[in-house]
């Protein structure tokens, strides 16, 4: 339903070679084949990247992100196109200029998906939730939201770049049914309005 991540110390150095396997995850009921494509144009889809967490946590941690459990079925031209684009986006550009990132990313289904085999959903659209915080001086704790959501589909994505996938995070939530972040004392104010795309990243 969601995965999260926190990176701070990213280290451009370490660059792990991706490991060849998928691993069942034995602790989950679903037990899904690590052995086994999803087929139908669909990628084993990390949630919680693998080139995030082996630059940060190391190799041990990286293989952990090939476990069933972290996958969903995402589109290929989807998972190898812009949603990397926006996971490389989040430790080169993010984490060297804030230095502490926070990450929900997740599947969104619609009210009858889809399956594939061993009943597994297929999930019509994809979601980010990108959560920043630094300290300024005279306003402490200073916390930015910005959401992306993304189709599962050839049709949603095509000829459309970073920028037109930014949504508010209120949007996500209804679409999700799940609360991100409701500890901040401001995320009421953070979460209305889709922001402002320029002023995270470097535009594509």
């Amino acid at each position: 339903v969601w995965s999260a991540y926190h990176a701070d110390r990213v280290d451009p150095a370490v660059r792990h070679d991706r490991p060849d396997p998928f691993y069942t995850d034995l602790r989950t009921t679903a037990k899904v084949d690590g052995s086994k494509t999803f087929g139908g144009g669909f990628d084993r889809g990390h949630m919680i990247p693998n080139n995030a967490i082996q630059r940060e946590f190391g190799r041990l941690a990286q293989l952990e992100t090939f476990f069933m459990s972290n996958m969903s079925p995402q589109l290929g031209s989807l998972n190898r196109g812009i949603w990397q684009r926006l996971e490389h986006a989040i430790v080169d550009d993010l984490v060297r200029d804030w230095n502490d990132v926070w990450v929900i990313a997740g599947p969104i289904f619609d009210a009858n998906p889809q399956t594939l085999g061993d009943n597994i959903q297929i999930p019509s659209a994809f979601f980010m939730v990108i959560l920043e915080q630094r300290f300024e001086r005279g306003r402490g704790l200073v916390s930015d939201i910005i959401g992306f959501q993304f189709p599962n589909t050839s049709a949603g994505i095509a000829g459309k770049d970073l920028p037109d996938f930014v949504v508010s995070v209120d949007a996500i939530e209804a679409a999700t049914n799940l609360d991100f972040y409701h500890e901040l004392a401001d995320e009421a104010s953070l979460e209305t309005a889709a922001a402002d795309f320029s002023t995270w990243f470097i535009e594509p």
